[in-house]
C-alpha cells in the first residue's frame, strides 16, 4: 500500500512539474512572439511609410511607436515576464523616439538629417528584433 501511495504521489507531483514547464514554456513563447511582433511591426510600418509623408505625421508614428512599445514592456516586466535589462534596452530606443518627435522642426534639421537619424534608431530596434530570443534567455 505504501509504494502505491508513494508512486502516486510522486507521478501527482511529477504531472504538476510538467504543468508547470509545460504553462511557463508557454509563457516565454506568449512574451517572446509579442515583443517581437511588436518590434517589427514598427520596424515594417516605418520602413513602409509614403515618401511624402509629412514630418509632422512621422512624429506621431514615433510617439505612437515609443507609447506601444513601452506600455507593453511594462506590462510584461510588472508581470515578471520580462527583465528590466532588457526592458531598459527598449526604453533607451523609445526615449529617442520621443525626442526626435519633440526636436523643433527646422527647414535645416529635416529631409537627410531626420532620415539619418531615424534610420540609426530602427537601426537598433531591429537587432534588438533579431536578437531578442537570446536577450530573454541571458537574464
Amino acid at each position: 500500500m505504501i509504494p502505491e501511495v508513494f508512486i502516486s504521489y510522486t507521478l501527482s507531483t511529477l504531472d504538476k512539474l510538467v504543468d508547470y514547464v509545460n504553462n511557463e514554456s508557454k509563457e516565454k513563447a506568449f512574451v517572446k512572439s509579442t515583443m517581437k511582433e511588436a518590434l517589427l511591426g514598427c520596424c515594417v510600418d516605418w520602413k513602409t511609410r509614403s515618401y511624402f509623408t509629412s514630418t509632422k505625421d512621422s512624429d506621431a508614428k514615433l510617439k505612437r511607436y515609443a507609447e506601444m512599445l513601452n506600455t507593453v514592456s511594462v506590462k510584461f516586466h510588472t508581470a515578471d515576464m520580462l527583465n528590466i535589462h532588457l526592458c531598459e534596452r527598449i526604453w533607451e530606443c523609445t526615449k529617442k523616439m520621443v525626442e526626435i518627435a519633440d526636436e523643433p522642426k527646422h527647414q535645416d534639421n529635416t529631409g537627410d538629417p531626420y532620415e539619418q537619424v531615424t534610420e540609426l534608431l530602427f537601426t537598433d530596434l531591429k537587432h534588438i528584433y533579431e536578437d531578442f530570443d537570446e536577450l530573454y534567455e541571458a537574464a
